[in-house]
């Protein structure tokens, strides 16, 4: 399972340091949605991880990030999660409470990922409607046979 998850995050690092290259690249950081967007990935994987480290976070949901720290957000949450995959015990107990709710280590990973590739779906509807081209990523494939 912590393989998995592993795989998983790294695709998932990538993905997101592919959506940041692209919104610089195209000059447009200070879109309104796309840095809303971005900012909450970003925000979401450090709270998650920093609950299951049982730290408080140094940001909250709505915090914008600007755009020069958006790939070391990223990478540091990445490593973050890393750390958390080969150091915290794993054997099925719930690792963390939130609002009285308890959630098994899975759940969360889970968690952070599928809200990952969401707003990352979002982020590439928000380029096309901009006119800006996308390229394959793992929420939209290139299909060759």
């Amino acid at each position: 399972m912590l393989a998995f998850f592993e795989e998983q995050f790294v695709r998932n690092a990538s993905e997101v340091e592919h959506c940041i290259e692209i919104i610089v690249k195209e000059d447009k950081a200070n879109d309104h949605l796309l840095s809303l967007l971005i900012s909450k990935i970003l925000n979401n994987h450090h709270i998650w991880n920093c609950r299951m480290l049982d730290q408080e976070p140094e940001v909250d949901e709505t915090s914008r990030m600007p755009f020069d720290y958006w790939k070391k957000l990223n990478q540091d949450n990445h490593q973050a999660t890393l750390e958390l995959l080969k150091f915290k015990d794993w054997n099925g107990k719930e690792l963390t409470s939130f609002e009285n709710e308890h959630f098994l280590p899975q759940q969360i990973l889970q968690h952070i990922l599928k809200l990952t590739v969401y707003n990352r779906g979002r982020i590439e509807q928000r380029l096309s409607e901009l006119s800006i081209p996308i390229s394959s990523t793992d929420f939209v494939k290139t299909i060759t046979w």
